[in-house]
């Protein structure tokens, strides 16, 4: 008697459950066959305890009603038409509505009962037609263009004889892939409004980077004088000298006059002085460059940094003694010397009204003393060239120029290391050549 009262709640339970079971699936034969469950969404659309065809009236009038797809950073928004993206076919979401509730019909009595019972969301994603990616890439390069901030650079120069340094920036731009991908997959769900995807930009050089290379102070510096040139020779040498002022050398880089400055020609603003061609003084653009990149040429000497390219003048220049000048002559001859150091070197230009100074800055306690000496001085005579014109009087001459000496010398720069060594360079074996007097006399008096 005891057992089968104690076995009376569980027979009540079972028999309570099989009637739960027999009324869920009576109710979702009756009512359910046709519609769908509660909590169900199609791309977060709610149509629960809908018809098939009322689902698709539903859905097909929600999204006609999505003018546009927006996008947005913060405060910004853009907005993009909908139908230049997508195109909603009636067709193919009413067999994907069919297909959901089909699948419905499947689930088992408990399933039914479990979901009919806590409205347990499910939401269906349709997928839409494909995007039109080209469009979408195109709507996105638009946003692009306002969104992005370029990074800025640390940099470090010279301002009143005092090292500055400037902070770097990060920039930013739109990563156009991963927006396009969130925004595919917003629509898919009936979002419209997706916040854009954006990245960080490093500058190419941080102020740690500047830092680094220890440029604390100035290790050589050379003046020369322009006090008797013309105001055109003027302005090309200062210039020329603002295209070199504070320009940054890294460890191993090396440095190009040609490349930094350019062609001092009429075309980059340069004016018309006295220039070197064919040993001749002669009018021409540019005049006056030379003496900036002999400047840098001494500085750079003094500095013991690596000479790679350099070629002098062809006839001496007034502004520095023969063999420690520097011609350039573009793109055919440049001056180029290397930072051959493990420290950044920082390249300073100043004026004044007679001259111009050139400056480098580094890390002087790396940097040994210079001294640069000359040996093997000559002078070399002219020759008297005599050329024919029957117009002169026998015996008559006319001097049609003057002849130039020319000179030989060779450079060195000796390098005293920190032991007491010194280290003697040889630097160059430099010959101006002498231009030839020439002489105007009778046929006659030559022969």
């Amino acid at each position: 008697m005891l057992n089968y009262i104690k076995t009376r709640p569980l027979t009540f339970f079972l028999l309570s459950t099989l009637v739960i079971l027999i009324s869920g699936s009576s109710i979702h034969t009756a009512f359910y066959r046709n519609n769908y469950l509660p909590g169900t969404y199609i791309n977060n659309i709610y149509v629960g305890k809908m018809s098939v065809e009322d689902s698709l009236e539903m859905v097909s009038e929600k999204y006609s009603q999505k003018d546009y797809i927006t996008i947005k950073l913060k405060e910004q928004s853009w907005d993009i038409p909908f139908d230049s993206l997508y195109s909603l076919q009636t067709d193919t979401l009413n067999n994907a509505l069919v297909e959901i509730k089909d699948k419905q019909r499947t689930l088992s009595p408990i399933r039914f009962i479990n979901l009919l019972l806590t409205h347990q969301k499910e939401d269906v994603v349709y997928e839409l037609n494909p995007v039109n990616l080209d469009t979408l890439d195109d709507e996105l390069n638009k946003v692009a263009k306002e969104i992005s901030v370029k990074p800025i650079n640390a940099s470090i120069y010279i301002e009143d004889k005092k090292i500055k340094t400037t902070v770097h920036k990060k920039g930013v731009k739109l990563n156009n892939s991963k927006t396009a991908e969130e925004i595919i997959t917003n629509l898919q769900s009936g979002k419209v409004v997706t916040e854009v995807i954006i990245e960080e930009i490093p500058p190419e050089i941080t102020e740690d980077m500047l830092s680094a290379l220890k440029i604390t102070d100035k290790v050589s510096s050379v003046s020369s004088s322009y006090a008797n040139s013309a105001d055109n020779r003027i302005y090309n040498v200062k210039k020329a000298g603002n295209k070199v002022k504070n320009h940054l050398l890294w460890p191993g880089e090396t440095f190009s006059f040609n490349d930094v400055v350019g062609e001092a020609n009429k075309e980059n603003g340069y004016k018309e002085s006295t220039i070197i061609i064919n040993n001749q003084f002669v009018p021409g653009y540019g005049g006056g460059v030379c003496q900036v990149s002999s400047n840098l040429y001494n500085a750079a000497l003094k500095a013991n940094l690596k000479i790679v390219e350099r070629h002098k003048h062809g006839r001496p220049v007034s502004y520095f003694d023969v063999g420690w000048d520097a011609t350039i002559a573009y793109p055919y001859l440049d001056l180029k010397f290397k930072n051959n150091t493990p420290f950044g070197i920082l390249i300073d230009i100043d004026y004044t009204d007679t001259e111009i100074s050139t400056y480098i800055y580094s890390f002087p306690p790396a940097f040994p003393k210079v001294e640069l000496t000359q040996t093997d001085f000559k002078e070399v005579d002219y020759k008297v060239e005599y050329v024919e014109n029957s117009d002169i009087t026998k015996g008559k001459k006319i001097i049609k120029s003057e002849g130039k000496k020319g000179y030989k010398v060779t450079t060195w720069r000796n390098i005293h290391l920190s032991d007491g060594t010194v280290y003697k360079e040889k630097l160059f074996e430099d010959f101006y050549k002498p231009v030839s007097k020439i002489v105007e006399k009778h046929p006659i008096d030559i022969r």
